[in-house]
């Protein structure tokens, strides 16, 4: 009998042009977490503790309803639960990236709307462009019709 199998292996590179400006964050611990964070989600930046969080409301009043950055790691469930995780890289700015491969999570998107403050006026791709972040579609030309 023959034997199929299956793989979502792809060469498509998330960093499609620039640099990648990054650095090294340390994110807070989430007793609650369910999954791990994975490589490509969207972080945003609480000033007041210096700790980074998985995107997860554009309605917060802390800084963490502004995204800042994408996290170029997965970070593992058992390690948020367990304490703040240290050295994560962060691209924080100067690249073009694949939007196929960007992670938003608790069913927000690239176009929510940052509500806080309530004049704010953009979405999450206008706060990753505000840091150096562009967003865009690709064609993968190595993918068959």
């Amino acid at each position: 009998m023959a034997v199929q199998q299956a793989s979502n292996l792809s060469n498509k590179p998330f960093i499609l042009a620039g640099a990648g400006y990054q650095k090294a964050g340390k994110f807070a611990q989430i007793g609650a977490r369910s999954g791990d964070i994975e490589y490509g989600t969207v972080v945003s930046y609480a000033p007041a503790t210096g700790l980074w969080h998985p995107f997860r409301s554009a309605g917060g009043t802390d800084g963490t309803q502004t995204p800042k950055g994408i996290v170029l790691a997965t970070i593992a469930e058992a390690a948020l639960k367990a304490g703040d995780v240290d050295d994560i890289p962060v691209l924080i700015g100067n690249a073009l990236i694949d939007s196929e491969q960007l992670v938003v999570e608790n069913s927000l998107t690239l176009a929510t709307v940052i509500t806080v403050p309530t004049n704010c006026a953009q979405n999450v791709e206008d706060a990753l462009r505000n840091v150096g972040i562009f967003v865009t579609t690709t064609i993968d030309t190595t993918e068959t019709a």
